[in-house]
């Protein structure tokens, strides 16, 4: 106990100091604090002090102003003036009557230093502990916010809270119920499906259908983007289909044009071979004719 007096006068030295104020660190303060704490509770002044006054020396300010409240009421009750310790004092008025009551309350700097930098450490050492639980990175924090689909941590509890509170027996025993009518309809729903057979081959279509659209839910992006061109470029694939179309008519044209030569060539043949046997013929017929009129003229 008297040392835990002495570390408790030691800080109240190195508040009044700033500059020693400002130089340690709210960590090692925050520390200090926590060992003081563990120190109070291994002396369990409630058991042997008396829970009244160790509650008077956690909070004087708050022991001091109970008194004086204490002493307010007393004087309501009396209906005369308190005068203990000079917190309360009977004012004369200008008539001589004593019916004001003044009271003084003192207030220290250095105090109000320690109650505000008590504060700060204990905020920068609950910070430390969320560091701590969540990391120097930002992996945990991402995994929370991927799971929770949110990204600060008053909103991660939030969600984390709700889904704390589901698993009340309240919650759980309505939850449970749902669940059970939902099971119910469901075994409805199957009998009234398997006892149709239209029903199960319309159902077998869906799932069909679903499946494939489900396989094509990738192309639903590109479809847009694949329409615009179609509409963008649709002029030229007319003027492709009616080059298209020129292009066959011309190769039927050209198939014409060949098999008439072609017809042309034999007839050219046959014309050729015809005069080559008539001329034959023809020769054939002078040179006769040629002897017979030499044999005429020998005669």
């Amino acid at each position: 106990m008297k040392e835990l007096l002495e570390e408790v006068t030691q800080l109240k030295e190195t508040v009044k100091d700033e500059k020693n104020l400002e130089s340690i660190s709210s960590v090692l303060l925050s520390s200090r604090v926590e060992e003081a704490k563990k120190q109070l509770a291994e002396l369990r002044l409630e058991e042997t002090l008396g829970s009244e006054l160790v509650t008077n020396l956690a909070d004087p300010q708050g022991s001091q102003l109970r008194k004086l409240f204490a002493q307010l009421e007393s004087f309501k009750l009396s209906g005369t003036p308190s005068h203990k310790s000079g917190k309360i004092k009977p004012e004369h008025g200008v008539a001589g009557q004593s019916s004001a009551v003044t009271y003084e309350l003192t207030y220290r700097p250095e105090q109000a230093h320690l109650i505000q930098v008590s504060h700060v450490a204990d905020l920068e050492h609950r910070l430390h502990k969320l560091e701590t639980v969540l990391g120097a990175t930002s992996e945990k924090m991402a995994r929370l916010s991927l799971d929770t689909q949110h990204k600060s941590l008053i909103e991660v509890a939030q969600q984390l809270n709700a889904r704390a509170n589901l698993l009340d027996s309240a919650q759980l025993d309505h939850i449970e119920g749902r669940l059970t009518a939902l099971s119910q309809k469901m075994d409805s729903i199957n009998e009234k499906t398997s006892s149709t057979p239209e029903d199960a081959e319309r159902n077998q279509k869906v799932n069909e259908l679903y499946e494939l659209v489900k396989k094509t839910e990738t192309l639903s992006q590109v479809l847009p983007q694949t329409l615009e061109r179609l509409l963008a470029l649709e002029s030229l694939h007319r003027q492709a289909v009616d080059f298209n179309k020129s292009l066959t008519q011309l190769e039927v044209l050209q198939q014409q044009i060949v098999s008439s030569l072609q017809n042309n060539d034999t007839m050219m043949k046959d014309v050729q071979t015809n005069f080559k046997l008539n001329l034959d013929a023809i020769v054939k017929n002078i040179s006769s004719l040629e002897t017979r009129i030499s044999a005429l003229n020998k005669k």
